[in-house]
């Protein structure tokens, strides 16, 4: 069956919406300083690089891959040599390659990571739900998987994370993707703290962090959204499902 890409608007400002979940991927502030604001500065993810031999990291909605070129950008300028990158995705609804390189073009703080991606990205075969692409002499590997979230514990049994990236569009649109089912993969999958961060701020989001063993703080949200939540990982849970 062929993969569904998503229906998306690229206005004249840069901003790419979702009609279907009525928001944007990112901040028409400017999308590189939000996620550097919302996951790699609370995930204190350059520190990650130098104190993991591999770091692995967890993104919940790859949209337009932002997050993951940032996180490769901060990896090439801070990783030590020895250091490698494992960047696990899930998206439901993937941007098709001809629109994914009409959206890198807003990109200009990205250009460098972004013309590798695109060339990976352009041979996808997006009939299949798992593509796995390696970069810079296989030590940064990147996987997207294309299902549903609620299909994680199916694709990464037994698999540990150092940081989470919770970026799926607003729970109000989107309440699927913030599920306990979720909340419990993380907290059975995280290694001793472990980080996460998202833009929300749901009281249900902290609840089910707080359930699955993650210390939760609320800070400053990036320009004009007031919060945001970040935390890490507290309590050893039982990792066997």
């Amino acid at each position: 069956m062929h993969k569904n890409f998503a229906k998306i608007e690229i206005l004249d400002t840069g901003d790419i919406y979702s009609p279907v979940f009525n928001d944007i991927y990112f901040s028409p502030a400017g999308g590189y300083m939000e996620s550097l604001h919302v996951f790699a500065e609370p995930n204190n993810i350059p520190q990650k690089f130098f104190s993991n031999e591999i770091t692995n990291i967890f993104e919940a909605g790859f949209g337009t891959g932002l997050n993951f070129l940032l996180t490769l950008k901060l990896f090439l300028q801070f990783a030590p040599k020895s250091a490698s990158l494992d960047y696990t995705s899930f998206e439901k609804y993937p941007i098709s390659p001809e629109q994914m390189e009409k959206i890198h073009n807003f990109f200009i703080f990205l250009r460098h990571e972004s013309i590798s991606f695109l060339k990976s990205y352009s041979k996808i075969d997006f009939n299949k739900n798992f593509t796995q692409f390696s970069f810079y002499n296989k030590r940064v590997s990147l996987n997207i998987i294309f299902d549903d979230l609620t299909e994680v514990k199916k694709y990464l049994p037994g698999k540990f994370f150092h940081a989470w990236y919770l970026d799926g569009f607003n729970p109000k649109e989107n309440p699927e993707m913030w599920s306990e089912s979720f909340f419990e993969f993380m907290g059975k999958n995280s290694f001793d703290n472990a980080t996460f961060s998202t833009f929300s701020a749901a009281g249900f989001i902290k609840r089910g962090l707080l359930k699955s063993g993650f210390q939760v703080e609320k800070i400053k949200g990036f320009n004009r959204k007031r919060e945001m939540l970040k935390g890490y990982k507290t309590k050893c849970l039982d990792k066997i499902f």
